[in-house]
Parts: structure tokens; C-alpha cells; sequence
């Protein structure tokens, strides 16, 4: 198969760290990044703990990666001396493994919560000790008043989804939000407080949301040694703020190590994916100056 220049610079890149893929779709980022993977595989997994993780957010995305991996690798041309026989390369989507480590989280902790939904999770506002919170706050905040309680909590849960600390949601730009509310504004800090309080409610009902999940995982993720050297993570796009950190989580820093973000520059419908439009890419963290591929040729 023969591939394009830009998807061989990025397949033969020798950068380490942090780097970025974007594009649209049909333009061969798939591709390019499971020769990525088999690079990584043979010339960048120096020792037997290495491993590499590639992460999609849907399973019809995930399983048509591993269904190029396990077709382009019969004829793989990266062998080197650093070949072994053991498997390095995990496949996975980001909801289930989410699952797997928030469930372990759980347990390690004794914790007999349910998963609720994000419709039933709603209910918990209408619980009478948090409708007298709200009562008292708005009282302080004209616009709290002028909020509905649909939209509280979409506010709630979009702090949960991004696993914000107070400091940071009192100064995140909130960009494509119904209401108005100015940083470090006394509305803010009733919202954070609220957002508190209903998840107490949740737990102490023994309950957890979806949100909870992704939290829970990342502190079991941040417990443990087991890491991987490398990390693709696909369509990173469609994913919250907090999804994005837990992934982070996972990483293992290294001489060698690297981290790919994949993201198609066609606009996301979720509104809570971190990456909505008007979202810089650089507030995921990381410089990618000279570490950036864009892919603009429909790939045939």
C-alpha cells in the first residue's frame, strides 16, 4: 500500500513526548497511526514492561483498528533487534477500560455504588435538602435566580465532566454556555458548592453518575505502577476534559515514550467534549510546536 509523505513523516517521526495528529476524515490518520503503532512496536520498546495502548472512543472506530493492525502487521516492515515474540499492543475503548479501573477503584475501597444515569442522576436535584441550598443561594446571585433547574444541572454536570478543582472552574472560560457567569464571581462559587452537595446526595444514596466513573478510574490509575510507554489515543475530539486526563493518567514518561493525540477537525456534537469549537488545543497541555501532522488529502 503506498502511503502519502505526510502520513510516512508522521509514521517515522523520531519526536518523543507529546505530539498531535488532526485532520479530516478519510485522510489516512487511522492508517498512518497503526504504522505508528508497529514502529513503536519494534524500534521503541526497549524493555519487557514496555507496552503500547491504543484507545478509540467507539467500537465500530476500534474494532476497524484492529482490523488494520492485524492485516498490515503480516507484512509489518519495522522489525529490528528489539522485536519479541510477547504481545505489546492493547487495544481498547476508553468507555471500557474506564469501567474496568473505575470498578476497581470501587472495590479497593469498599464502595457498593450503582451506576446511575444521566436522566435519573437529574432526580437528585429535586431532593428537598438540596432544593434548600438553592433556596439560600439565590438569594446571593441574581443569576442563579434566572437559571432553571435544567440548566443547573448541565452546569453541574460539565464541572463533573471535566473534574475541575474549585480554583479552576472559578477561572475556566466557559465557552458555548448558556448563561453568562463572570470568573470568580459568587455564582460560580454557589454552582461549585452545589455541585458538592449533589454529589454527596448521589453517594450517600449509593449511587454514582457517569462522571464519577471517569473520576474514580483516574484515581485508581493514579495509585498504581502499571503504565504504558507509548499511547495513541483516538478520536480525542469527542472526548470531556476528565476522559482526557484519565488517559493521561496511564502514561509512563520515558527517554522514549510518546503520546499522540488523534483529532478530526470536523466539529463535535457533544457538549462536553473539551475540544468544542472555539477550544484551543493548546489547553490540553502540552506544546506541540513542530509536533503537529495535518492531514489534509482524502485518502484513497
Amino acid at each position: 500500500m503506498k502511503l502519502t509523505k505526510i502520513q510516512n513523516r508522521f509514521i517515522n517521526n523520531k519526536s518523543r513526548g507529546f505530539s498531535l495528529m488532526k485532520g479530516k476524515s478519510l485522510t489516512g490518520k487511522t492508517l498512518a497511526a497503526i504504522y505508528r503503532v508497529m514502529n513503536l512496536e519494534n524500534n521503541y520498546c526497549l524493555y519487557e514492561e514496555d507496552k503500547i495502548l491504543y484507545l478509540s472512543y467507539t467500537d465500530n472506530s476500534l474494532e476497524k483498528s484492529k482490523e488494520i493492525y492485524n492485516n498490515e502487521n503480516k507484512n509489518c516492515k519495522f522489525y529490528s533487534l528489539f522485536s519479541m515474540e510477547k504481545e505489546r499492543v492493547e487495544f481498547d475503548s476508553i468507555k471500557s477500560l474506564i469501567g474496568v479501573y473505575s470498578n476497581l477503584y470501587k472495590k479497593s475501597k469498599n464502595l457498593n455504588y450503582k451506576l446511575l444515569s444521566y436522566e435519573k442522576s437529574y432526580d437528585i436535584l429535586k431532593n428537598d435538602t438540596f432544593l434548600k441550598y438553592i433556596s439560600v443561594f439565590r438569594k446571593k446571585s441574581k443569576i442563579l435566580n434566572k437559571i432553571s433547574l435544567e440548566d443547573l444541572y448541565e452546569e453541574i454536570m460539565w464541572i463533573k465532566s471535566c473534574n475541575f478543582t474549585k480554583e479552576e472552574y472559578y477561572e475556566v472560560n466557559r465557552i458555548k454556555r448558556k448563561n453568562r457567569i463572570l470568573k470568580n464571581s459568587i455564582t460560580r462559587q454557589c454552582i461549585y458548592y452545589l455541585m458538592e452537595v449533589y454529589s454527596s446526595l448521589l453517594w450517600d444514596n449509593g449511587f454514582n453518575d457517569i462522571y464519577d466513573e471517569v473520576i474514580f478510574a483516574t484515581k485508581y490509575s493514579m495509585d498504581i505502577k502499571e503504565k504504558y510507554t507509548h499511547i495513541i489515543l483516538d478520536e480525542t475530539e469527542k472526548l470531556t476534559k476528565a476522559e482526557i486526563e484519565f488517559v493521561k493518567s496511564l502514561y509512563c514518561k520515558s527517554e522514549y515514550s510518546s503520546f499522540v493525540y488523534i483529532v478530526n477537525n470536523e466539529e463535535t456534537e457533544d457538549k462536553f467534549s473539551w475540544l468544542i469549537k472555539g477550544r484551543k488545543l493548546k489547553t490540553l497541555g502540552e506544546d506541540f510546536k513542530g509536533k503537529s501532522y495535518l492531514f489534509k488529502t482524502v485518502f484513497k
